[in-house]
């Protein structure tokens, strides 16, 4: 629960700071000075771009693409900062089931810092990443590791747990979703495209049902979890105050979720107003302090 507050709030920082960057654009300071400062930014071109990689991190390929059968090219605008590293990665055209994978690998490219005039300086250039499912091999598959049977059998107890599959077949939604918009197009006009469509879900939601789920899972809790850990959450959500929970989670999240929003849009009017007053450079350039100006008492 605390990590979708923590991407809530991270969500809305963004849109912030977008729109304070939007509305510093359109008011951009003039430039008044008898001689042009050299410019702190420049534009080079993906090829001369590539020969400064020192660190080239290359894209994991999605499984839900490869499930969808989506393959492409996906286009990013980046800016490289003066030490080298990559500070902004954006968007600019490809299937949306491929861009994530795209953007995570290239914030970890590193470059050699770019001079200019003997000074380093900003670099604005462009990244094209072809995803070719023809070309894929199995070193981007998952690795299945010896877990111990005991401990795959106690964390199967626990998935039993309706708390533990409700989730799963919620969080599983969205990735289905995906799926869904690229598979659907496929069946054409046929008349019994829906029929389709929904074997297809069941289809799919069947792996929440698989002993392959519970081995994956199994897995992954073994990185951070005991046998005695599993052991102690199953007791835990079998007790009374266990069941009370279970029943009430999925409520409890989604009250969480909504006490988060109602604090931020709540609290948003006192931020802005205490932000502005930090940076008065913002007032008349970001939307979030155009009700501030004048505002403040004279000193």
């Amino acid at each position: 629960m605390s990590l979708r507050i923590i991407r809530l709030f991270t969500a809305l920082s963004v849109f912030f700071v977008a729109g304070t960057a939007s509305s510093a654009n359109q008011n951009p300071p003039s430039s008044t000075g008898p001689q042009a400062s050299a410019p702190s930014r420049i534009r080079i071109s993906q090829n001369v771009a590539e020969t400064q990689l020192t660190d080239k991190v290359a894209p994991i390929y999605p499984a839900v693409a490869k499930l969808a059968r989506v393959s492409g090219t996906v286009t990013l605008h980046v800016v490289i900062g003066t030490d080298g590293v990559v500070q902004r990665v954006e968007f600019i055209s490809g299937p949306q089931l491929l861009l994530a994978s795209a953007m995570d690998a290239v914030k970890q490219w590193r470059y050699k810092p770019t001079l200019l005039n003997g000074q380093p300086v900003e670099v604005d250039t462009t990244v094209v990443l072809v995803f070719d499912l023809n070309k894929e091999t199995s070193t981007n598959e998952p690795v299945t590791s010896e877990v111990d049977p005991q401990f795959r059998a106690d964390v199967a107890k626990l998935f039993q747990l309706a708390i533990y599959r409700q989730s799963s077949e919620r969080d599983a939604i969205p990735e289905f979703m995906s799926i869904l918009v690229h598979i659907a197009p496929s069946f054409g006009d046929l008349p019994n495209k829906g029929v389709l469509l929904d074997a297809y879900r069941q289809k799919f939601l069947s792996v929440l049902e698989s002993s392959e789920l519970n081995d994956r899972i199994s897995e992954v809790y073994a990185k951070y979890l005991s046998d005695d850990d599993i052991k102690s959450l199953t007791l835990f959500l079998e007790s009374p105050a266990g069941q009370h929970f279970r029943a009430a989670e999925l409520d409890l999240d989604s009250g969480v979720a909504q006490a988060a929003i109602d604090l931020a849009h709540d609290q948003i009017p006192e931020i802005n107003k205490e932000f502005c007053g930090e940076h008065p450079e913002l007032r008349g350039k970001a939307s979030i302090c155009s009700s501030q100006a004048g505002s403040e008492a004279k000193p």
